[in-house]
Order: C-alpha cells, then sequence, then structure tokens
C-alpha cells in the first residue's frame, strides 16, 4: 500500500439498531485515540490500558459517516463512509487487511457488513469486503453493550481516579496546581 489510501464504504447489518451500536462505537474509539494521542501518549499505553496487544482495536483513523442511515425494505441497515489512511509499510495501523481496523471491527460486531474500494496514489483500485460471523438467532448487542459499557466504565473510573489525584493542594499558599500532562475528558455513552 500507500502513504495515501482512500476509502468509499458502505457498513450495513441486519437491523438499524445493530448499525447504531457499531457508529456509536466506531465514535467513540475516534474519540478516545484523538484524546489519547492528543495527550502525547502511545498506542501501547492505550493497548495495555484495555487489556488488548491489537493496534487495531485503539487506533482510529476515522471515518466520515453520512448523516441518514438507509434501510431496505427487507430491514436491512445501512450507511456510506469515507476514510483516508497512511497505509505504508512504517508501522501504521491501516484500516484495511487482516489486521487492520476493519477486520478488528468485523471481529467485534459479529452482524456487521462492511463492502466497498480503496485506491491508493498509485492508482491502484481495490474491492475490500468484511464480514462479522453471524451470531445466529442472538443479535449479539448485549454482549457488545456490555463490553461498551465495561470499555466506558473503566475510562471514567481511571478518568475519575486521576482528576482525584490531579489537584494537588499546595500547603504553604493554599492553591491548587494543576498537572499539566494528565488533563483528562469526561467520556459518556
Amino acid at each position: 500500500m500507500s502513504n495515501d489510501t482512500d476509502f468509499k464504504l458502505e457498513f450495513s447489518c441486519p437491523t438499524r439498531e445493530q448499525l447504531e451500536h457499531v457508529l456509536w462505537y466506531v465514535n467513540f474509539k475516534k474519540d478516545r485515540w484523538d484524546y489519547w494521542k492528543g495527550n502525547d501518549n502511545t498506542s501501547d499505553g492505550l493497548c495495555a490500558r484495555l487489556g488488548t496487544k491489537s493496534y487495531a482495536a485503539v487506533v482510529a483513523w476515522g471515518f466520515s459517516l453520512e448523516d441518514e442511515i438507509n434501510v431496505s425494505s427487507s430491514g436491512r441497515a445501512s450507511v456510506k463512509a469515507t476514510a483516508w489512511a497512511n497505509q505504508n509499510a512504517l508501522g501504521n495501523v491501516w484500516i484495511s487487511g487482516d489486521n487492520g481496523e476493519l477486520a478488528d471491527l468485523s471481529s467485534r460486531f459479529a452482524f456487521l457488513r462492511v463492502e466497498g474500494t480503496l485506491s491508493d496514489e498509485y492508482g491502484n483500485n481495490q474491492e475490500i469486503f468484511y464480514e462479522g460471523e453471524s451470531p445466529g438467532e442472538d443479535d449479539g448487542l448485549d454482549e457488545m453493550d456490555a463490553e461498551i459499557d465495561d470499555e466506558v466504565d473503566s475510562d471514567a473510573e481511571e478518568i475519575s481516579d486521576e482528576d482525584q489525584d490531579d489537584s494537588v493542594e499546595d500547603e504553604s499558599s493554599g492553591v491548587d496546581d494543576e498537572l499539566e500532562d494528565d488533563e483528562e475528558v469526561e467520556i459518556t455513552k
């Protein structure tokens, strides 16, 4: 691949509710990564914090999603998306590929299908397709909700603990000193 890879994608799920969960997670992951990276933290640190070895599970290039979800007559929900990534061999996380963000999403959401095309700066075009394994009658939302809730609760708990530690009172002056490197944001679902 190359430094400049463009994606035109469609995310789809059997139901609108499932797709809304996927889209919420995609946006949550991107916000979390931007915040983490913006505080000069590394992907290794976020992997350790979340207990994963997969960089694709924590790093997010971000997807530009259309505002409207389309629902077919059969009830299948879909939304178009575009993305850009630097998919070179210099250690960047890819969007495509067996270890990329789309593979991680399709393994996380058994009911998700992602299809589309990618094109790079050299004029190479490729169709891509990712599909999770169907969970049968169980749509997987309860397990997914529990997993996402655990991630959000873990982030919120750690942020709360750090907020308590961030403000250290200077006994001589009675003034709170803020620790600049540990500034956190509230993550809500």
